[in-house]
C-alpha cells in the first residue's frame, strides 16, 4: 500500500502558518468591507507591527524571539501600501491592492518556512 499522507509543514510551522492565514483572511475581509478607508487600515496595520517591533526591542514580546527585520519590513510595506492606496483613491484598482496585502507578512512566512 501507499506510504500515507506526508505533511508539507512541520508541527512547529503549522500553528504559525494557520495564525497568519487567519489574520490575512480577516484583514483582507475588513479591507474589502471598508475599502474606502484603506489608507487608515494600512496605517493601523503598520502601527500594530510597530507595537510588536517595540515590544521585541524592549524584550517584552510574549512570543518567541524573531529578528527585528520581520516587523520592521512589515511596517515599511504597510506604510508603502497606505500611500499606494491613497494614490489609487476610489478606483477599482484598490481591490487588487487589497488582494496583494498579504505581501506585508511575506517576510514572516519566509522566516517560518526556513527557521521553524
Amino acid at each position: 500500500m501507499g506510504e500515507g499522507k506526508k505533511n508539507i509543514f512541520s508541527k512547529t510551522q503549522w500553528p504559525y502558518l494557520r495564525f497568519w492565514l487567519t489574520a490575512v483572511v480577516l484583514a483582507e475581509g475588513i479591507m474589502l468591507i471598508f475599502s474606502h478607508d484603506l489608507f487608515l487600515l494600512y496605517l493601523f496595520i503598520g502601527i500594530v507591527f510597530a507595537g510588536g517591533f517595540l515590544l521585541r526591542v524592549f524584550r517584552l514580546y510574549p512570543g518567541q524571539p524573531e529578528p527585528f527585520i520581520l516587523d520592521g519590513s512589515a511596517i515599511v510595506i504597510a506604510v508603502l501600501l497606505a500611500f499606494a492606496s491613497r494614490g489609487l483613491g476610489g478606483s477599482a484598482w484598490r481591490f487588487a491592492l487589497i488582494l496583494c496585502s498579504s505581501v506585508i507578512i511575506l517576510p514572516h512566512l519566509v522566516y517560518i518556512l526556513k527557521e521553524k
